[in-house]
C-alpha cells in the first residue's frame, strides 16, 4: 500500500514537533517535582533539561525575533510556539503569532515556488542550528522509502546548509533497499554529490542464529544450551527477521506447539512438527494469525486507527467517539488494552502502530465496501465537530480521508464540493508553508 504522507514536509515536521513536545514535557515534569517537594536532592531533580530549554529558547528568539519568521517557524511546529513563549513575554508574543497566523505565510514570494521553498529551507535551517548550538544534535527520520518529496528535498538542503555552517549535527535515516522509489534514489544521489558531506551506508542484515538464541532464551527464562535446537528453527523460517522472531514464538505458544511442562519443569516443544510448519509469507501471516485471535471490539478498533494510516492524533479520536464510531462507543478503553497488548504504542498524544507490517495487515483485513462505510462515517464526525473550529493539522488529516474516499464515491453533489473545498484550503495551505 502507498504510505506517503499526504501532508507535505509531514516527516521532518513531526520529528521538529516531537523534539519540542518532548523537551517541554521533560521541563514540565522537573519543574513539577520541584515545585511539589519541601527537600529537593541532587538524585531527585536535575536541571540539565530546563537549563537546556532555556538555552534553546533564548537562541531562537536571538535568531528569528519577534517578526514574521517566527510566526511561519510556528505555524508549521505547533510546539515551538509553547517553547519560545515565556511567563513574562508570552502576551507579547501571542500577539506577534496571531498576526502572523493571519497573514500570508507566503508573503510576496507566494507566486513563486522556488522562492517560497528556498526561504522555508533556510527558516529550518536556522531553527536546527539552533537548536544544535549547546551540545550535538542527532536527526532520525525512519521509513525514509515512505517520505514525500518535500521532505526529501529539506533533507537535503539541510544537510548542505549545516555542512557549510560547521554545525553539530548528525543526520541518520533508514530505508529499506526493496522499497526504494525513484524519488528516494535521487535524493541519496544528491546527498552522495555534496561536497564536504560524509555519507556511511550501513546494511541490516537479519539476526545470527546466535543472536536469535538470545532472544528466544530471554523470552523463555531459559538457559541458552538448552535453547539451542528450537533456536535454530526459528531462524531458518523468520530469517533473522526480529519482529517475526517475536511473532513466530508468540504463535507457537498459542497454537500449543511450545509449552512449559509443570510435570518435566521445563520447556517442551516438538522440532518436527515446528519444522514442517509453513510460513510463507513470513511476518504477514504471522501477525494475521495473531490478529484473528483478538475479540472483535479491539479488531475494530485497531481497523478504525488503520483508516487514518500509520498513526492518530488522541485529539482527533476524541472529537469522534462522541456518541460512537464505526459501532464502537470506547475506542480509547481498547486501544490502551492494545497498548498493553504491544500493538500499539501511545507516544505523544498519539496511536501508533508498532511496526508498518502490522498496519499493512489491519488494512488487508478490511474488505473494501466496510472500509468505503468507515471512512465516511470517520471523516462526516470529524468534520461536523470541527467545522467552527479546525486546525491545519485536523484540515489535512480530513482531507486525506475524504482522498481515500474519492470524489466520484461521495453520496451527493453536496458532498462532491465539500470534498473539493477541503482540498483546495489545504492545497492553499500547503503552498503557503
Amino acid at each position: 500500500c502507498d504510505r506517503v504522507m499526504t501532508r507535505p514536509l509531514s516527516f521532518i515536521i513531526l520529528a521538529f514537533d516531537r523534539f519540542f513536545s518532548r523537551l517541554l514535557n521533560d521541563s514540565a515534569s522537573s519543574s513539577s517535582l520541584f515545585e511539589n517537594r519541601n527537600t529537593i536532592t541532587d538524585d531527585d531533580y536535575d536541571s540539565d533539561t530546563h537549563d537546556e530549554l532555556q538555552e534553546i529558547r533564548k537562541r531562537i528568539l536571538v535568531t528569528f525575533g519577534g517578526n514574521e519568521n517566527t510566526a511561519t517557524i510556528c505555524h508549521l511546529i505547533p510546539s515551538l510556539r509553547r517553547v519560545i513563549s515565556s511567563a513574562d513575554s508570552r502576551d507579547e508574543f501571542s500577539n506577534t503569532y496571531h498576526e502572523g497566523h493571519e497573514i500570508d505565510l507566503g508573503g510576496s514570494l507566494q507566486s513563486d515556488t522556488d522562492a517560497s521553498k528556498c526561504r522555508l529551507h533556510h527558516l529550518l535551517g536556522l531553527l536546527l542550528k539552533s537548536i544544535s548550538h549547546t551540545k550535538p544534535l542527532l536527526l532520525f527520520v525512519d521509513d525514509l522509502h515512505f517520505s514525500d518529496q518535500s521532505s526529501l528535498d529539506l533533507i537535503v538542503a539541510l544537510i548542505h546548509q549545516q555542512v557549510n555552517e560547521q554545525s553539530n549535527v548528525l543526520f541518520m535515516g533508514s530505508y529499506r533497499t526493496d522499497e526504494v522509489s525513484d524519488r528516494l534514489d535521487a535524493s541519496l544521489r544528491q546527498i552522495h554529490s555534496l561536497n564536504n558531506v560524509t555519507l556511511s551506508e550501513i546494511s541490516v542484515d537479519g539476526l545470527s542464529s546466535d543472536d536469535v538464541n538470545v532472544m528466544v532464551s530471554e523470552a523463555l527464562a531459559w538457559p541458552q544450551r538448552l535453547t539451542r535446537s528450537l533456536s535454530k528453527l526459528i531462524q531458518k523460517k523468520s530469517m533473522g527477521n526480529p519482529l517475526c522472531v517475536k511473532e513466530l514464538l508468540n504463535d507457537l505458544s498459542a497454537e500449543n506447539l511450545l509449552n512449559y511442562s509443570l510435570v518435566a519443569k521445563k520447556w517442551v516443544w516438538d522440532e518436527k512438527v515446528i519444522a514442517s510448519r509453513s510460513i510463507s509469507d513470513g511476518v504477514a501471516e504471522l501477525l494475521t494469525r495473531r490478529l484473528l485471535r483478538l475479540p472483535h471490539s479491539r479488531m475494530l478498533s485497531l481497523q478504525i486507527v488503520s483508516i487514518f494510516g500509520s498513526e492518530v492524533p488522541v485529539q482527533v479520536l476524541e472529537y469522534i467517539r462522541k456518541d460512537s464510531v464505526c459501532g464502537m462507543s470506547d475506542i480509547t478503553a481498547e486501544l490502551d488494552l492494545l497498548v498493553s497488548e504491544g500493538l500499539i504504542t501511545l507516544d505523544n498524544s498519539r496511536y501508533r502502530f508498532v511496526h508498518d507490517m502490522i498496519e499493512h495487515s489491519v488494512q488487508m483485513g478490511i474488505k473494501p465496501d466496510e472500509k468505503q462505510i468507515m471512512l465516511k462515517e470517520i471523516s462526516e464526525k470529524l468534520f461536523v465537530c470541527t467545522v467552527d473550529s479546525r486546525e491545519d493539522s485536523i484540515l489535512f488529516i480530513l482531507a486525506g480521508l475524504v482522498n481515500d474516499i474519492g470524489v466520484g464515491r461521495a453520496a451527493s453533489i453536496i458532498d462532491s464540493l465539500r470534498y473539493a473545498n477541503l482540498n483546495l484550503t489545504a492545497g492553499e495551505k500547503a503552498i503557503k508553508a
